[in-house]
Parts: structure tokens; C-alpha cells; sequence
């Protein structure tokens, strides 16, 4: 009988693998589903996730020193961007890294594929039970409340001790999904029988007080260039994310009521990542991805434009288009996202590296610009519920550019609704820090308790443009005023 109970206990400890014979130790945790998320239920063990790896990446510091150099004015190397190469360099994993990670799989009967240029990333799928099983994890069900959406997350996972310094993070585990409708906010929203015509051409320069914000005022204010770009190597790129497509009949009609000195089969070439599509029907048709390749073809004559559809959910699709991106020998020059989140549903290491990814696009001269979040600084929540600041993400990232709003009251001040606050995750760098000291000093014991967590955080806001409240775009063939940030 003992003979027995030994084989048996032998067995178990083959079927379960490394992590039972490995000590374990917590690498990420959360105390609680994030904000309006609640625990419904055990996950179905058979379920299959799609897990991601990330592995430590060698050389941060020489990349951001090197970001640094291209991008500082008084640099001798500003300009002198990186190639895909030297920026793989700096965060490839070390061959140890890469080794340990494979092989702790392995060992466990999973076969990881590499799903980033610099094989930074991993992925396997798994099983609800074998994912428990390796990461200590308690993958369960959490309902959204608002909109009853369904998500399998665990709110802590661990890893073997002798692969902490090896493995970053692990996707999905204590992110959660993005769950908040993304569309701007709308001063008027009218859906009208399509008759082949739009509005009467009205496109008088914006001046004080003046209610047109359209390409030629927007031209007209930030001294934008109205001839073609000659330069063929000049490409712009939007994303577009949760589902929401482009079309290129609005395209059409928005360049023949707002810019008839541009071609109307002017249009936009499609980017396909982890199978996403933009269907050509008018039901389809998306107001932020409207918004997007509308003004992004309207404002940049004559340059090469990208609509970058992203499959997946929002937190995946973010880091797939980075990869995507980075993979690319001559990626567009400028990628414009007016999409985010609460920076707290992101765990704290995956919003890092997506930020790192970035970082890695912006060496290699790529501007990423990112809208501030319409929920001014209570983030995507109510505003009731807001005791802090709750920065939006990516805009809290400190390698792209972040593009507030502003609005005429009858001044140019700041708009209300416009996304800010300081981030809870991510440093202040050194060129802000003179604007925010400034800024502390002037909101005194008015900032107490609401900052957050670290001592010199970063404030969101990089720049700010004009925002409507009539922004006009073409949404299923009809005419729509848009209360937007101009890079939506």
C-alpha cells in the first residue's frame, strides 16, 4: 500500500511539472477587481487562454539613453534614429533569459512561440486548470457590472523564484479588459437617411468666436500646411480598436465638403493586425475611426495614410500593434490613438512594457501621439467616484506625446471634459519637471490626496489644440457634429 501511495504521489508531481518543485513566489498582485468589476464565479477549467510571457529585457537604460540623444535638440545625435536592429539590441532577452523561460515551459508541456521582433514575448495557450496549476493562480470569472461583460482574470499569480529575473510579466492575469464605449463626445448625434449629398460647404477660417472647426481653420490656426507634401516617404497612421471601422465613401464626401482642393478618391490604405478588419458597409461605419482618418487625411495633404485595425480586446490589441510596429522596416513616421483607459486596470509591469514598446518606436523615429481621455482627471469612471487623480493610459506613458484639449470661453482655456491628473505608475521626466513645480506650487493644499503614489510623478498632458464644439465629420453617409479633440 505505501509502495502504491509513492507511485501515485511520483506521478502527480510529473503531471503537474516544474511548478510544483520549484518554490513559488507572488510576482504580481491585486487587492481587489478594479472599479465596477465583480467576482461572479470559478472560470471553467477547460477554458483556453491565450497567454503571454514577457521576458526581461537586457538593456532599458541604454535604450532610453539612446531615445534621449535622438530626441533632445542639443543633442549631437538628435535625429541620428535608431534602426530596427539597434533597438532590438537593447531589449532582446539574454540567451539565459530566453533559455529559462523555454525550458520551465517545456518542462510543463507547453511550447511557446515567439511573438515579438526582439522575442521579448512569448505565447502558449493553456487551459484555465494548467495555468492555475503553473502560476499559483485562481483564475476566475468577474462580470462588469454596467454592461454585464464576462472576463477571466486572477487577482495574483506567482513564479518559480530562480525565473523572477528572468520573466517580466504575465498576460492575461491582473489586467483587466477594456470596457468603456470610446467614441468622442458628441454635441449632436442625428443618423439621417443617406441622399447622396451633404451639408452646404461652410469652411470660413476660424477666428474668435468663430463655430467652424474644420480642416481649413484648423489649417488656418496652427499654420498647417495647405499644399501637398512632396515627399513620398511621408506616411501618417491611425489605429483603430473594440471594433469600430473607417469607411472610405465618408472619406469622400468629407473631402469634397471640407477639402475640395484635395482629390476626392483621396483615400487610406488598411493594416491588418492580429485579424482586423474594416468592413465597408455603412452600418459598420465607426464615429471615432471616422473622426480619425478623416482628419488625418484632411490635415496632411497629400501624405500616405494607414487606418491600423487591431483585433482583440483593448489591452491585447495595444500590444500587438506596438509589435506590429516594430516589426515593420519603415514604420509610419507618426501614429496617431485617441483611445485609452484607466490606468488602473493595467497591471503595473504590462503597462511598463507597453510603454517600453513605445519607447522603442520613438528611437526609431516614430511620434506616437495619444488623446488625454475625455473624463477630465477622474479618468473613465464617474466623476462621484473620483478621491484622485485617475490618469488615462497610454497617455500616462512617458514616450508619447499626449494631446490635451482646449476650448473658447471666450478665451482659450482649458477644457473641462479634457483628460489629465499625474500618473500612478510612471516617473516624471527630467523636462517636466520644471512645468510641474510650477504648476504643485500654484494648486497648494488643493493637490493634497489627490496625486497619487509617487513622489515625482509625471503629469499627463504633453501638449494642448483646440477642441469644438463643432467638429464636423461624415459618419454613414451623413453630416455629424463632433464635440472632439482634433486628433480624434
Amino acid at each position: 500500500m505505501v509502495a502504491v501511495c509513492t507511485v501515485v504521489l511520483l506521478l502527480s508531481t510529473l503531471v503537474l511539472g516544474e511548478s510544483t518543485t520549484h518554490s513559488l513566489r507572488v510576482h504580481e498582485r491585486r487587492d481587489a477587481a478594479p472599479l465596477g468589476f465583480t467576482h461572479s464565479g470559478a472560470a471553467n477549467a477547460d477554458h483556453m487562454l491565450s497567454l503571454r510571457i514577457g521576458l526581461v529585457q537586457n538593456n532599458l537604460q541604454g535604450l532610453y539613453d539612446a531615445l534621449r540623444d535622438v530626441s533632445d535638440p542639443s543633442s549631437d545625435k538628435y535625429g541620428q534614429h535608431l534602426s530596427r536592429e539597434e533597438v532590438e539590441a537593447f531589449v532582446a532577452p539574454t540567451s539565459d533569459s530566453f533559455s529559462a523561460a523555454t525550458t520551465w515551459l517545456n518542462k510543463n508541456g507547453l511550447n511557446a512561440t515567439a511573438v515579438s521582433p526582439a522575442r521579448d514575448w512569448l505565447a502558449v495557450n493553456i487551459s484555465v486548470s494548467q495555468a492555475n496549476s503553473l502560476l499559483s493562480a485562481d483564475y476566475s470569472l468577474f462580470t462588469h457590472d454596467a454592461t454585464s461583460t464576462e472576463t477571466i482574470r486572477t487577482l495574483e499569480y506567482s513564479l518559480p523564484t530562480d525565473l523572477q529575473a528572468h520573466i517580466d510579466c504575465v498576460h492575461p492575469t491582473t489586467t483587466f479588459p477594456s470596457v468603456i464605449n470610446h467614441s468622442p463626445i458628441l454635441e449632436s448625434w442625428t443618423r439621417r437617411e443617406d441622399t447622396g449629398e451633404v451639408e452646404a460647404r461652410d469652411v470660413t477660417p476660424c477666428g474668435s468666436g468663430s463655430p467652424n472647426m474644420v480642416p481649413e481653420c484648423l489649417q488656418a490656426m496652427y499654420g498647417i500646411p495647405t499644399t501637398p507634401a512632396t515627399q513620398s516617404s511621408n506616411q501618417i497612421a491611425v489605429t483603430g480598436y473594440d471594433g469600430i471601422y473607417a469607411e472610405q465613401a465618408d472619406l469622400q464626401s468629407f473631402l469634397t465638403a471640407y477639402r475640395p482642393d484635395v482629390s476626392n478618391t483621396t483615400t487610406y490604405s488598411v493594416i491588418s493586425v492580429n485579424n482586423g478588419t474594416d468592413p465597408q458597409w455603412r452600418e459598420n461605419a465607426g464615429t471615432e475611426a471616422n473622426l480619425d482618418i478623416e482628419y488625418a487625411v484632411g490635415l496632411a495633404t497629400n501624405v500616405s495614410a494607414y487606418f491600423v485595425t487591431v483585433g482583440g480586446s483593448f489591452d491585447d490589441a495595444l500590444l500587438d500593434a506596438a509589435n506590429y510596429l516594430l516589426s515593420m522596416d519603415s514604420p509610419p513616421q507618426v501614429v496617431s490613438t485617441s483611445y485609452g483607459d484607466n490606468e488602473n486596470v493595467l497591471s503595473e509591469k504590462l503597462a511598463n512594457s507597453i510603454c517600453n514598446a513605445y519607447a522603442q518606436l520613438g528611437a526609431r523615429g516614430v511620434s506616437i501621439l495619444y488623446a488625454s481621455g475625455d473624463g477630465g482627471v477622474s479618468g473613465n469612471q464617474a466623476s462621484d467616484n473620483c478621491t484622485e487623480f485617475v490618469p488615462v493610459f497610454p497617455a500616462s506613458c512617458p514616450y508619447v506625446t499626449t494631446v490635451g484639449a482646449t476650448t473658447e470661453q471666450p478665451t482659450e482655456i482649458g477644457a473641462s471634459f479634457s483628460g489629465g491628473g499625474f500618473s500612478n505608475y510612471f516617473a516624471q521626466p527630467a523636462y517636466q519637471s520644471a512645468a510641474v513645480a510650477s504648476y504643485l506650487s500654484a494648486l497648494g493644499s488643493n493637490s493634497s490626496g489627490l496625486i497619487g503614489q509617487l513622489r515625482a510623478p509625471i503629469l499627463l498632458e504633453d501638449i494642448t489644440l483646440r477642441t469644438g464644439p463643432t467638429h464636423r465629420a461624415i459618419l454613414a453617409g451623413a453630416p455629424q457634429i463632433q464635440y472632439s479633440l482634433i486628433i480624434d
